[in-house]
């Protein structure tokens, strides 16, 4: 859009900050950032107590050698007490053969004396605990043992328990060059174990202070080693994914740590970065989804709301206008129903890429539900400049779209809401540019600003709303029955059922709240209410001998809800009803909307035996030709043709001639005078209604003014 001069850097501003922050909203956001951050710490906060790995693995590794220590140690030990044995058993053997020959000289002259004194000698001597000296018949020459400690220690429990086979030395004494004879005595050394257990444990002890010194020195390198080459390159890796951007992982790849390129570390941050791009990948898929409509690719409800909500609080501050525009594709249904929806879907596609190539760098647009979009414009100076966009969004859609092998033309209707004169807030303003774009529809044209009048008819609708649901609780509704007479003798023949508010002593018409419980999706429980108390006046007639045809009046949306049919026979069989007796009124304009479905609809009434008719004929778009096809029992016309005559009554005669050709009875509505109902009469018109007969009546009224008229 042409700025003006004076206004071009500030435009230029907040064209800038208003694209910037279009760009970001292209992304998905956390709706809290508080949120995000707790989300953030709790992916990159290791459960419970950290450890380093490096005091881990030393751990292991000193447990390992302990293990392997003590295992060691063992077997040191076995080896070491295997050679303290031999060690020890030939000491005793040399000290005996070296005492051999005092002992034997004492036993020769048999010398106790001698005897005492050689033992007492060798007592002295080291691992020695005592000597003895026998005779051969065993009586003890000379003895000397020394007595052992009076505490059980723990070098007397070893000396026992690993120098048992050791204890004693014994050498037998002969005389010299009579070896072969008999000895003459024997020299019993007692080996001192409690000695050699001492010294044993001396050799434990240094061993395993030795041991457990080299394996803690090992643990101590090994845990700077582990630390420098393993702890700190993971939690440098570690620090890196704790500070990622989950909003743009696309630049948050992780360095491999010097000198592990290609080991198992830089294995793991190359596929951690590989990760990283399948979340970029997976990030902007999950942006399109979240926040793009998946058939055409604009922005949905969702971001085009926030994309609204942020032109807003931009307009606030630097105080601007916004002007947002509700588009409706007319007759949309129609082109779903008759080509298709695959075909109605390529027509969406095509009409927003011909909006988005018209719209410039201050204007957005999304799509909001299946055929309404919203259009939102900033920077706008008056109403003149709104216009000029909305013209433009017409003429978008001048030219016809070629789907397929169909070209089809379409029009929009337009709401306009301008901030800040029709609302303060993005849901007020979409509301209030809806509330134009339906005025637009109801209207002449096809583009209507907001306007107070409108904000006050919203109030009256909302409130209305309100209450009908309430009137639903309350059973507030009420039957009211229009006769219907027979053209030709003049006599009642049945009548039409129309449904009336009563509201705080106020009765209010249909064509004042219908509209309205249509659009709120009230008809439903409203015209099954209304079916449902036909049906119990019918079948009460019945009981007392009356046959009253009876019409009543269904909105397209009961049709098309699926289980239309299955609740008619339901609620006929329920109350005892003649099918025959009920007829089902439906506009001409809603079967041509979707007549396929009206067309299996109403055949399978037909075979039920209830009747159908159509409603305000002549008022469709189309062919006749449809009649053809149809199984129906009634046509309607509208009143529009019946306030004519008799002045202008071509277009009446025209229908009657063709109902009558089609089979069909023939229902005049809107008599009002007699000139009117003589006409009709000459046509042979069927059936006629009006006030020139009697308005709606209350059900006592109506049996007392014809149903009993009729039995007389």
């Amino acid at each position: 859009m042409v700025n003006s001069d004076h206004d071009t850097s500030k435009r230029s501003a907040g064209s800038n900050s208003a694209s910037s922050t279009h760009s970001r909203l292209d992304s998905v956001r956390y709706s809290d950032r508080e949120d995000r951050d707790n989300y953030l710490d709790a992916a990159t906060t290791l459960p419970g107590q950290t450890k380093s790995i490096s005091l881990q693995q030393a751990i292991r590794v000193i447990a390992v050698s302990l293990v392997l220590g003590i295992l060691g140690t063992v077997f040191s030990i076995y080896t070491e007490v295997s050679q303290q044995k031999e060690v020890l058993a030939r000491e005793g053997s040399e000290i005996a053969h070296i005492a051999a020959s005092r002992a034997l000289r004492a036993v020769t002259i048999e010398s106790a004396a001698v005897a005492q004194s050689v033992t007492s000698d060798l007592t002295q001597l080291e691992n020695v605990r005592g000597a003895e000296i026998l005779l051969p018949n065993g009586k003890m020459l000379g003895t000397k043992i020394s007595e052992p400690s009076n505490q059980d220690s723990l070098a007397q429990w070893l000396g026992r328990s690993l120098f048992s086979g050791v204890s004693v030395s014994e050498v037998n004494l002969f005389i010299e060059n009579k070896r072969s004879g008999s000895p003459v005595g024997t020299l019993r050394i007692h080996l001192d174990r409690e000695a050699a257990g001492a010294y044993f444990i001396e050799i434990l002890i240094a061993r395993v202070a030795t041991d457990i010194l080299q394996v803690t020195l090992i643990g101590l390198i090994l845990a700077m080693i582990f630390h420098r080459f393993l702890s700190q390159p993971l939690v440098e890796i570690r620090r890196r994914i704790s500070t990622l951007n989950l909003e743009d992982p696309e630049h948050a790849a992780i360095p491999i740590p010097r000198g592990h390129e290609h080991n198992e570390i830089g294995g793991v941050v190359t596929h951690i970065n590989q990760m990283l791009v399948q979340l970029t990948e997976g990030q902007k898929d999950l942006n399109r989804v979240a926040t793009r409509d998946s058939l055409t690719g604009l922005p949905n409800r969702s971001l085009i709301m926030e994309m609204l909500e942020h032109a807003v609080s931009l307009a606030k501050s630097e105080r601007e206008m916004i002007a947002v525009f509700f588009l409706d594709i007319d007759r949309f249904k129609g082109i779903n129903d008759t080509l298709g929806y695959e075909v109605g879907d390529q027509l969406l596609k095509a009409v927003s890429q011909r909006f988005s190539s018209i719209l410039r760098s201050n204007e957005w647009i999304g799509r909001l539900t299946a055929d309404e979009f919203l259009v939102i414009a900033e920077n706008v100076h008056d109403f003149d400049q709104a216009t000029a966009v909305a013209k433009r969004l017409e003429r978008a859609l001048t030219a016809s779209f070629r789907i397929g092998k169909q070209n089809i033309h379409v029009d929009a209707s337009i709401g306009i809401a301008i901030y800040p004169d029709d609302g303060q807030e993005a849901m007020e303003l979409i509301r209030e540019a809806d509330v134009a774009m339906i005025a637009a529809k109801n209207s002449t044209g096809t583009l209507q600003f907001f306007s107070t009048e409108m904000r006050e008819r919203l109030r009256v609708r909302m409130n209305i709303e309100t209450k009908l649901r309430k009137a639903i609780e309350r059973e507030e509704f009420s039957l009211f029955f229009q006769p219907k007479i027979n053209t030709l003798t003049g006599r009642f023949w049945g009548c039409e059922a129309l449904i009336r508010w009563s509201h705080e002593g106020e009765v209010i018409p249909p064509d004042h709240f219908i509209p309205i419980a249509e659009e709120a999706n009230l008809i439903l429980p409203i015209g099954e209410w209304v079916l449902s108390e036909a049906c119990r006046h019918i079948a009460e007639w019945q009981r007392r001998g009356y046959r009253v045809p009876m019409a009543v009046n269904v909105s397209a949306r009961q049709v098309t809800q699926g289980v239309f049919v299955q609740y008619v026979k339901a609620c006929v069989d329920a109350h005892g009803v003649d099918p025959e007796l009920l007829e089902l009124e439906i506009t001409e304009t809603a079967v041509m909307e979707r007549i396929d479905l009206f067309r299996e609809v109403f055949a399978e009434l037909r075979r039920y035996g209830v009747r159908v008719s159509i409603d305000d004929f002549g008022m469709g778009y189309s062919s006749l030709a449809y009649l053809r096809d149809l199984t129906v029992d009634v046509i309607k016309i509208d009143k529009h043709f019946i306030t004519s005559l008799p002045e202008d009554g071509k277009l009446a005669e025209v229908i009657i001639t063709l109902g009558h050709q089609f089979g069909f009875k023939v229902v005049a509505e809107g008599v009002e005078t007699d000139a009117q109902f003589q006409w009709l009469k000459a046509k042979k018109c069927d059936l006629t209604q009006g006030y020139l007969f009697s308005a709606p009546l209350a059900v006592d009224q109506l049996e007392d003014k014809f149903l009993a008229k009729e039995a007389t």
